[in-house]
């Protein structure tokens, strides 16, 4: 929860109750942000107090076109991909976020 507290945004806690899992939710944090600009790429700059942050993963959901959809004739016209314009130091998250996107970033601690 203190992730969550730092980087100003609610928890979503989703996790498996068996024993061999509950660990794991103390070692995970993710963070999504929806970039509704069409135009402008969001600069994601987050201090990291009280926490090690070891790995950070993202994926990301956008497209060329703001009213982008699947259909039966294209159905991969939106579709998740690697995000990688992330960077992570000792006490720091920095990403770049695509205009037009939905980002969820897996931050392990």
């Amino acid at each position: 929860m203190d992730l969550c507290a730092q980087l100003q945004c609610e928890p979503y806690i989703c996790g498996n109750v068996r024993p061999q899992y509950s660990q794991k939710m103390n070692e995970w944090g993710t963070w999504y942000r929806v970039e509704p600009d069409p135009h402008n790429a969001a600069q994601l700059d987050c201090e990291l107090r009280g926490v090690k942050a070891r790995k950070v993963s993202g994926r990301v959901l956008t497209a060329k076109a703001m009213n982008a959809h699947n259909t039966f004739d294209q159905p991969n016209a939106v579709h998740p991909e690697v995000f990688e314009a992330v960077e992570l130091s000792d006490q720091a998250l920095k990403a770049t976020l695509p205009a037009k996107s939905v980002v969820v970033l897996e931050i392990e601690l």
